[in-house]
């Protein structure tokens, strides 16, 4: 039986005011997003798209600029939000501001977090809805300030942040994102999701179709983030019968 709560996010990445087509996590290499949904790779044309497709209006955006520090597409999101689209906002966690408006979910990605006590610090101030993102390449975690951080094992670091307090956590690996290879990182989500039944864990790289989906669902995973999948066309049968 299906799990009526699975949720599926699509994901928008945005970089110069369009969306692009994320591979593996080389963001140099992203071109624009075209596609199913994606007439033109700009949001409001996706969102307008997804809007009979995701009845839910939830996804996930990483503005890329502003998680490189050099700009932000945040602006381009006023519309789908004034639509009734909640949107779970990576854009680079610097600070310890609250979520800019109503209609974000911040997200706290650890690959930009500068330590763990300026994530412990972050947790404190929220007062709405957050989701950290334990952040991997190829099975590691990655940080953008090394030194800051301890080293441990991917399994150490989503107990550190269970631990820290978080009841949503999305465990992305950006080696397998538009990939086709699949969720290599399953059987982590799973094992995390046994230890801590009580927290919510979602997916992030390597959907590549409905059995992948399935698989999640098996393994207890709330949701899962997909792009290449869902504008493909691969995940159509899927949203036909939900």
């Amino acid at each position: 039986m299906r799990n009526s709560v699975f949720q599926l996010l699509p994901v928008l990445d945005l970089m110069g005011g369009k969306a692009v087509h994320a591979v593996r996590g080389i963001r140099s290499n992203y071109q624009p997003l075209l596609g199913r949904y994606a007439s033109s790779p700009y949001p409001d044309t996706i969102f307008t798209a997804l809007e009979q497709a995701i009845p839910s209006r939830q996804a996930y955006v990483a503005d890329l600029d502003q998680i490189k520090g050099i700009g932000s597409n945040s602006h381009l999101l006023n519309s789908a939000i004034s639509r009734g689209w909640k949107l779970w906002l990576d854009a680079g966690l610097t600070t310890t501001a609250p979520p800019p408006q109503t209609g974000i979910v911040q997200v706290a990605g650890t690959e930009t977090v500068q330590s763990p006590s300026h994530l412990a610090k972050w947790i404190e101030g929220q007062e709405k809805e957050w989701v950290i993102s334990v952040d991997l390449r190829a099975g590691l975690p990655i940080h953008a300030n090394r030194t800051e951080w301890p080293d441990e094992s991917p399994k150490q670091l989503l107990q550190r942040v269970v631990e820290m307090g978080a009841k949503r956590i999305i465990l992305l690996d950006l080696a397998v994102v538009g990939s086709n290879e699949g969720p290599s990182h399953l059987p982590l989500a799973e094992e995390c999701k046994q230890a801590n039944p009580e927290v919510e864990i979602f997916l992030g790289g390597g959907i590549r179709g409905p059995a992948d989906l399935f698989a999640c669902q098996k393994a207890g995973i709330s949701g899962a983030l997909v792009a290449t999948a869902l504008h493909s066309g691969a995940l159509d049968s899927w949203l036909n019968k939900n």
